[in-house]
């Protein structure tokens, strides 16, 4: 190495250039570079100036309408300080999902020896518009139309319009959603919406009525994505509520009003939906609907739900799933957690059991088809247990429990899922299964 008080080395000094770039590139400081050196004869000062790449300026090209607040708050680079490689990476990320551009290339270079950052974007299109379908046993057919602008007033922010139709359900609904509140990681929505939709009475595994249960309302949300808690969001929900008979018994008819707070938390690593591979995704939540807001009918109610998945030689997805939750006495009965249909529990109807008190649990084992068609093929099995209790204050029996499974076959397309089941349970259900089209 070159030192004080040694003969001056001109081969030596060019490996201690190279040792003095290699030290800061170990510490990422990629664009770190020797801008001069200059051994003075006299004194036999060897002064060497550095430059370890401070960043001068951020400039981007390219964003018509997307304003630059929305880029640069995801770029954790700033004018000031040293450029590392790593962060360039991690903008480039977090640019990128935004949804809001098809390319985004950086690029640096230097003006009269200061270091400068270029961003050169292209903006994907903005507007969009989405025709969905559905066709299940219980919900028959059902369209949805729906308008999306992902880049309101340059900002990010999302405004939604949709409208359903179908013959058991109908509903419209304005939605603007911001991912980010200015620079803080808050993320809010605030949705109008109308909503009615047929529900089915059972009574002994027969239906014995149809009501319609209709909702005008306003809903306000807004959280953050917190680490190893997922995205907590704290909800507000006003809405009027009318549950009418359409023919039959087995409910009441009621005209309210109801007004609520409720905490949320998700957790979501799966890696794809639908047909996840691997991961897990959590929901829970905390609902209250207190008189002091106004509620005729107070109550609290708490739900949680856990399931993961588990691939094995390539093909073969175990899925656990668990689901409980209690609510108070006082809980109405169109407040009640439902359970049955062929996502939830075989051998009996969508939605067909309503409780103040739920547990079920689930295993699933799926096999992905190595047929050579266009459409991905899979193929289920899955074994249900739990109960369902309108008294939540009641003890837990064993004998509360029943059981179920079935199999299914699933057809995933460009024009949506095309499921079709059978399952049982141990009280002597059997029922059949299908569903169509996309879930909304």
């Amino acid at each position: 190495q070159t030192k004080a008080g040694h003969r001056f080395n001109i081969f030596r000094w060019q490996e201690d250039r190279e040792r003095i770039l290699r030290f800061y590139r170990a510490r990422d400081l990629a664009l770190a570079r020797i801008l001069s050196e200059r051994l003075d004869s006299e004194s036999g000062v060897l002064k060497v100036r550095i430059d370890e790449g401070k960043i001068s300026g951020i400039e981007l090209t390219g964003n018509q309408k997307t304003r630059n607040l929305v880029v640069l708050r995801e770029f954790p680079l700033r004018p000031g300080q040293l450029f590392r490689f790593s962060l360039l990476e991690k903008g480039v990320e977090n640019i990128y999902s935004l949804d809001l551009f098809e390319r985004v290339q950086p690029e640096f270079f230097w003006r009269k020896n200061r270091l400068h950052i270029r961003i050169r974007l292209r903006e994907k299109p903005f507007t969009l518009l989405q025709l969905r379908y559905n066709y299940s046993r219980d919900d028959l057919f059902q369209g949805q139309m729906r308008w999306i602008h992902n880049n309101l007033l340059g900002l990010g922010n999302r405004l939604l319009a949709e409208g359903t139709l179908g013959r058991r359900r109908a509903a419209a609904a304005l939605s603007f959603q911001s991912d980010r509140v200015f620079r803080s990681y808050l993320s809010t929505m605030v949705r109008l919406y109308s909503t009615s939709r047929g529900i089915y009475a059972f009574s002994g595994g027969r239906q014995v009525g149809n009501f319609w249960d209709e909702r005008t309302g306003l809903r306000v949300s807004i959280g953050q994505q917190l680490k190893k808690i997922g995205m907590v969001n704290f909800v507000f929900t006003t809405e009027s509520i009318r549950f009418l008979r359409d023919y039959g018994y087995g409910y009441p008819t009621v005209r309210t009003h109801k007004t609520s707070l409720q905490l949320q938390s998700i957790v979501d690593s799966r890696d794809r939906v639908p047909f996840p591979f691997s991961g897990r995704f959590q929901f829970f939540y905390y609902e209250v609907a207190s008189e002091l807001m106004g509620n005729e009918t107070p109550f609290f109610k708490i739900y949680s739900s856990l399931e993961s998945y588990f691939t094995f030689f390539r093909r073969w997805t175990l899925h656990p799933r668990l689901i409980w939750a209690a609510a108070d006495m006082t809980t109405p009965f169109y407040e009640m957690f439902p359970v049955g249909g062929l996502s939830s529990f075989y051998g009996l109807r969508n939605h067909e059991l309503l409780g103040r008190r739920i547990f079920v649990g689930s295993l699933e084992i799926r096999y992905f088809l190595p047929a050579k068609i266009p459409v991905s093929t899979y193929f289920s099995l899955r074994a249900d247990w739990g109960s369902v209790w309108k008294n939540s204050t009641s003890a837990i029996q064993l004998k509360d429990f029943f059981s179920g499974s079935g199999a299914s076959i699933s057809f995933d397309s460009l024009l949506g899922v095309f499921s079709l089941g059978y399952g049982q349970n141990s009280r002597g259900r059997k029922e059949l299964y299908w569903d169509f089209g996309f879930k909304f």
